[in-house]
């Protein structure tokens, strides 16, 4: 499964590949611009339905296949050994441990670092 968030940096390097607006690719896509910043910009997970995905891609000449490849694909480096020992070792722990261990985490500023 893909993250929102996965999907929102393919679709703004997309768009920035071609050096569209929003309001570009809504017009190419014949969506309304509110679709298609609600994908970007919204509050809430938003993940496209097929047709609308398949109407973005047709407008960007891609297949739904290609642009879920580039999702899967964007800027993830393989995990380092050490990264591969944190997670088995997170998934040990119970609920209450993940927990304690993501708040001190955040004391240490290591997580939502900007």
């Amino acid at each position: 499964m893909f993250t929102n968030d996965e999907i929102k940096a393919t679709l703004y390097t997309l768009l920035k590949d071609r050096g569209w607006s929003v309001n570009k690719l809504a017009q190419m896509a014949n969506l309304p611009q509110s679709t298609i910043n609600s994908m970007l910009h919204g509050n809430k997970e938003y993940y496209p339905s097929i047709p609308t995905l398949s109407k973005i891609c047709d407008s960007f000449g891609i297949t739904v296949s290609e642009f879920l490849r580039m999702v899967e694909n964007e800027d993830r480096p393989e995990p380092t050994p050490e990264e591969y020992r944190i997670l088995h070792a997170f998934q040990k722990l119970t609920w209450e441990e993940r927990k304690h261990l993501l708040d001190f985490l955040e004391a240490l500023n290591f997580v939502n670092r900007e």
